[in-house]
């Protein structure tokens, strides 16, 4: 599954960044890909940027 969607303007980005479910399915895909560990994923929802301690 691919939980990246195509952002195609700021308005789109911060909706989707707004929303933690949808985001932080994309941060667990993309550190599912890497084999990173991600028991207890924490969000982090300041910032324009997508992080997330895992």
């Amino acid at each position: 599954m691919n939980s990246m969607p195509r952002l195609t303007t700021v308005e789109t980005y911060q909706a989707w960044r707004a929303d933690s479910s949808r985001c932080l399915a994309a941060a667990l895909e993309i550190a599912r890909s890497h084999g990173l560990s991600h028991q207890s994923p924490h969000l982090f929802p300041t910032g324009t940027n997508l992080v997330v301690a895992l």
